[in-house]
């Protein structure tokens, strides 16, 4: 897919998407990964959020359907 950067100076095409620092980026091989978006939360979403990022990087199961 095609993706422009949140200023709208760059458009590349990538397959993959991540989330950083309150901000999505899309990764673009062989350049600089493109900040798509900027957001902010706050509260219990906040803290839910950084629980998240530390069972990804930790390599546990995030996400369970029942």
């Amino acid at each position: 897919m095609y993706y422009m950067s949140q200023d709208g100076a760059v458009l590349a095409e990538s397959s993959r998407l991540y989330v950083r620092d309150n901000a999505v980026y899309a990764v673009v091989p062989g350049s600089e990964d493109i900040k798509l978006a900027e957001y902010e939360i706050y509260g219990e979403a906040q803290e839910i959020l950084h629980k998240v990022y530390a069972a990804i990087e930790d390599g546990e199961s995030v996400f369970s359907f029942e």
